[in-house]
């Protein structure tokens, strides 16, 4: 009898256990969703919102415990208290009404804790400590001003790790502290600091690649047997992510505390050698694009690569093969480029075979200059009838600014091009003897957190007699506005000076512009008002600028912008046209 009762009540307590323990899940659950409603005043949005973030509450409300039990008076008064202390308000007076149905805290916050002159000791050799000095300089708060905890746990924070990017890993507070003087009202900052040794950078080795270790020490930029620098070991792992060899890319830091020595082991995933792709797109102005390539990303453990690509459109198919060189340097390149393209547009059908060699040069992270040859061979029909055959030699060079180091994210900054082309009549047939500047411009404003303005320029200018224009000058060099990308609310290419026929021709100046602003109503999407004007011209009494405003949304993408206009000419009798383009906005 003794063991059955003892098992009756073994089996009653475990189902009260239960019974409780489901009813107070239940309970919590439902109060968790409700909780305490508690009204803050007396304090500004920042202290209310951080008082909000320190009780959890959601909704107006705090959350009950995990038991399901509101929470005491005590609790949230304690809360405040804190929160209001990390902002350097220590004499607080709270105020809490009301019963767990709802709380109002009245707060006055009193006179805040202000900051006095630091006490801070670097202990180092001279130009170290100088240097530290310097930079606490900026960065401390200003005497008289209000503490903020969070602010001085960011200083101390960045300032130590700042001192392991130079190299002295060794580096330790031996004091840090945060007096605060209740009767004065003062906080002050009492560090004491020891820098240490700075360490050398032993040796680095790479693993994963199968390129030289000549062609990979590129995109390094530390040297063995020099003061180590964190701050270059990031530059160098961000440098080898963005050469377009790799996957991914880890730096691996093997660090002998003994000897203040720092071995680097870079660990490379690379890309898969052969890459087929497809591409399909749409313009208004070509209609459906499909697009086929394919790569080789590494030929040789010097990096060489090639790409063969197909595309095929409505006005214009071409086939081509790129074979890219690196040369010394990070972006520093050599490329031969073989093109066949048949083009078949309003103005008139052309065969064009090409070959060019171009050589690239990035001078810094912002500028870069190119130098090309270009040799080519082009008919040029109208009505299927060949009215001209153009063989010729046009050397380019060309400059560019980017004052961003991504045109895909930037929200503010703006990209120039400056391009030269000249004809020689020595190496054409018939004569071509030209001088051509082209000038691009692409600038983006952050007017507020949603707002945006944009610029878009481009002007060329030729001198050539105007004759030898219209006869000779290749298809390819030849300036129309209109379409997606220039003039929107005009068909692509038709704003042009004509021959006695009306045929357009092509002229030998082209300025376009366009104005626009956008507004992010929701992530990744944009509205836009813009005004487009330009004009394609051989001489200044024909210049007269066309124009045209317009809507549009786009859909921000990591490969650019997809953007989807409806335009209309204020020049012309012309209906709204619609125009699709995608691409970076800078």
């Amino acid at each position: 009898m003794l063991y059955r009762f003892s098992l009756f009540n073994a089996r009653t307590f475990l189902f009260v256990c239960a019974l409780v323990f489901c009813s107070i899940t239940t309970l919590a659950e439902e109060k968790i969703i409700t909780g305490t409603p508690l009204i803050i005043e007396g304090v500004s949005d920042e202290l209310k919102e951080n008082i909000q973030l320190i009780l959890e509450m959601n909704d107006g409300r705090v959350p009950f415990s995990i038991l399901g039990f509101p929470r005491s008076n005590e609790y949230i008064k304690r809360a405040i208290v804190n929160s209001l202390q990390s902002f350097g308000f220590y004499e607080a007076n709270i105020e809490l009404n009301g019963d767990h149905n709802g709380w109002i805290a009245k707060i006055d916050l009193g006179s805040p804790i202000l900051w006095q002159e630091p006490k801070i000791e670097i202990d180092g050799n001279s130009e170290i400590v100088g240097l530290l000095k310097q930079e606490l300089n900026l960065v401390i708060p200003n005497v008289g001003s209000r503490v903020n905890h969070k602010e001085y746990e960011q200083i101390k924070s960045s300032f130590i790790q700042s001192i392991f990017a130079k190299g002295y890993l060794d580096a330790r507070f031996v004091k840090s502290s945060l007096l605060i003087d209740l009767e004065q009202s003062l906080g002050k900052i009492d560090w004491h600091l020891d820098v240490g040794e700075i360490y050398t950078l032993n040796s680095v080795n790479f693993e994963g690649s199968s390129l030289s270790r000549e062609f990979l020490w590129r995109y390094v930029f530390l040297e063995e047997n020099t003061p180590y620098s964190q701050s270059l070991v990031f530059k160098t792992q961000q440098s080898l992510n963005r050469s377009g060899y790799f996957k991914s890319v880890n730096i691996e830091q093997q660090v002998n505390s003994n000897d203040q020595l720092v071995d680097l082991v870079i660990q490379l995933d690379e890309n898969e050698k052969y890459e087929f792709r497809t591409s399909v797109g749409y313009g208004t102005d070509s209609g459906t694009k499909l697009g086929f390539g394919w790569s080789d990303q590494r030929v040789n453990d010097f990096g060489h690569n090639y790409l063969a690509t197909l595309d095929l459109s409505k006005i214009e198919q071409s086939t081509a093969f790129q074979y890219t060189m690196p040369l010394d340097g990070q972006k520093n390149e050599w490329i031969n480029r073989f093109s066949y393209r048949i083009r078949d547009d309003d103005v008139a059908r052309s065969d064009l075979t090409s070959f060019e060699s171009r050589v690239i040069r990035q001078h810094n992270l912002l500028w870069s200059s190119q130098f090309a040859v270009t040799v080519a061979t082009e008919s040029i029909a109208k009505n299927e009838a060949i009215e001209s055959y153009l063989e010729y030699l046009v050397p380019s060079w060309q400059i560019s600014y980017y004052s961003v180091d991504d045109p895909f994210t930037a929200q503010n900054g703006w990209r120039w091009q400056s391009r030269i082309r000249v004809g020689l009549p020595e190496l054409s047939d018939p004569s071509l003897k030209f001088f051509q500047w082209e000038q691009r411009i692409k600038s983006i404003w952050q007017i507020s957190d949603r707002w945006r303005a944009l610029y878009r320029g481009h002007l060329t200018l030729t001198d050539m007699n105007t004759d030898d224009f219209v006869s000779n000058m290749p298809i390819s060099y030849r300036n129309f506005a209109g379409g997606d990308v220039s003039v929107r609310g005009y068909r692509y290419q038709t704003i042009s000076p004509v021959d006695s026929e009306g045929n357009l021709i092509g002229g030998k100046h082209l300025t376009t512009h366009s104005l626009e602003f956008d507004w992010q109503f929701i992530d990744n999407w944009r509205w836009a008002l813009f005004t487009d004007a330009g004009d394609a011209f051989n001489d200044k009494s024909q210049f007269e600028l066309k124009n045209s405003v317009g809507t549009g949304v786009r859909w921000v993408t990591p490969v650019g912008s997809i953007r989807i206009d409806y335009a209309k000419a204020l020049d012309e009798q012309k209906e709204w046209r619609f125009h699709i383009s995608i691409g970076p906005d800078l």
